[in-house]
């Protein structure tokens, strides 16, 4: 429930939009049997960078005796381990190896691991040695292209 997203931009839309969206909003909460839960972020990934978005102005509308504001954030954030956290623990008692570049080349299938970007399969691979060149898919379908020599991969070992 953030402005930009529900409802949504405001650039783009006429004041009739927007009462369409209200009637959904009024329809979806009416619906409830006994709770409805409406969320917001203070911040999220949208089109690759961090947006700020206000919380929806429909949550403003509803009459202050009928929410109960809870601050779910900062004691769950305190909690929760990282991405980068989750995987060294996880993959803690697996044997992975540093390679020496020269000495070993990947091959399509190998199971890596980078600081970064987390656990990966390397999808295809081009050249040898130093200069060899690897895909790799990782963790979300996140496919990066990267070249052994700079990408300080761990190898899971066999």
């Amino acid at each position: 429930m953030e402005e930009d997203i529900f409802p949504l931009a405001r650039k783009f839309e006429s004041e009739a939009s927007i009462e369409e969206e209200r009637r959904l909003f009024y329809v979806a909460v009416t619906r409830a049997q006994k709770k409805v839960y409406l969320t917001h972020a203070r911040s999220r990934y949208r089109f690759g960078e961090v947006a700020y978005q206000n919380r929806s102005r429909f949550i403003d509308e509803i009459d202050a005796e009928f929410i109960g504001e809870e601050d779910g954030g900062a004691g769950k954030r305190a909690n929760r381990k990282s991405k980068k956290e989750l995987y060294y623990e996880y993959f803690e008692g697996v044997d992975y190896v540093d390679f020496s570049r020269s000495a070993i080349n990947l091959k399509v299938g190998t199971r890596v691991m980078h600081d970064k970007f987390g656990l990966g399969k390397v999808i295809q691979a081009v050249g040898s040695g130093d200069n060899q060149k690897v895909t790799v898919a990782f963790e979300g379908n996140n496919v990066k292209q990267l070249m052994i020599k700079f990408a300080k991969l761990k190898i899971l070992s066999n």
